[in-house]
């Protein structure tokens, strides 16, 4: 059942953050504390948006994070 998903204070964090910082709606965030990667669900058609021209905004997000980020 999806309610018993349970989003992590951290995952808000991180959610938020990208969120402010690339204008796409963020859908769901997982933290693969193994891989020190942090895997963002977008809004259908917002990858491009979050991700920036270049990978500018995922690069910044990485340095601010210091994780990996992959994006969906």
């Amino acid at each position: 059942m999806l309610s018993n998903i349970k989003i992590t204070e951290n995952e808000m964090k991180y959610m938020a953050l990208l969120e402010n910082m690339t204008g796409a709606t963020i859908m769901d965030c997982i933290i693969d504390e193994e891989e020190d990667t942090i895997i963002f669900a977008v809004k259908k058609g917002e990858v491009g948006l979050a991700v920036g021209r270049g990978g500018e905004k995922i690069k910044r997000f990485r340095r601010m994070t210091n994780k990996q980020v992959e994006i969906f």
